[in-house]
């Protein structure tokens, strides 16, 4: 009984992690904060000093991350602007916040 309610367990998990995957491509605004949190993370800087380096206010960045404010496509710029995002990694971060970049 052990092993069956684990095995049931197990599908159970596989088929919500296929959901999340599913979700993941329906939804990418989603995940917009992690991208934002990861890049100013990865320079070890605070929301402050990307407030700074962005030139937008930092109770934004804050917003932004805590995913309860969607950011506007002048936003996305700047803060792609500030980390010096480019070619796949700069499309991948405007198709995140739900805008595609506009090419020159």
């Amino acid at each position: 009984m052990h092993d069956a309610l684990l095995a049931r367990l197990d599908a159970a998990m596989a088929e919500i992690r296929a959901i999340r995957q599913d979700l993941d491509a329906i939804t990418p605004r989603a995940r917009f904060p992690d991208h934002v949190r990861a890049e100013r993370q990865g320079r070890r800087w605070s929301q402050e000093r990307l407030a700074e380096e962005a030139g937008i206010d930092h109770s934004l960045i804050s917003r932004l991350e805590a995913g309860v404010r969607q950011p506007t496509r002048g936003a996305v710029t700047r803060l792609a602007d500030a980390f010096a995002l480019t070619g796949a990694r700069r499309t991948r971060f405007f198709a995140a916040a739900g805008y595609l970049e506009e090419m020159p």
